[in-house]
């Protein structure tokens, strides 16, 4: 599943430029999958890949599909090579 957060992330940064809201991944894994995810599912994995260095937290200043700030992720320099590589 780290894996596929990743790959995740990597594609859309082809559309787009902004930091993403864990939900917004998620909804980039199901895509991927066509099938539903948990939410806590990609939230976990994400928390996995910032301690491993592959993504870093850009800021706190999201809104979780709730309303709620939260925060928001990029791809670390690691991550981009890694990816590319799939080496990790």
């Amino acid at each position: 599943m780290q894996q596929l957060v990743l790959a995740a992330m990597h594609r859309m940064r082809t559309y787009r430029s902004e930091p993403a809201e864990a939900w917004v991944i998620q909804c980039e894994v199901e895509a991927h999958l066509q099938s539903k995810v948990s939410g806590s599912t990609v939230r976990t994995r994400l928390n996995e890949l910032v301690g491993k260095g592959f993504i870093e937290i850009a800021d706190r200043n999201g809104l979780s599909s709730t309303g709620h700030r939260c925060a928001r992720y990029v791809l670390a320099p690691i991550g981009e090579v890694a990816h590319e590589r799939d080496e990790w």
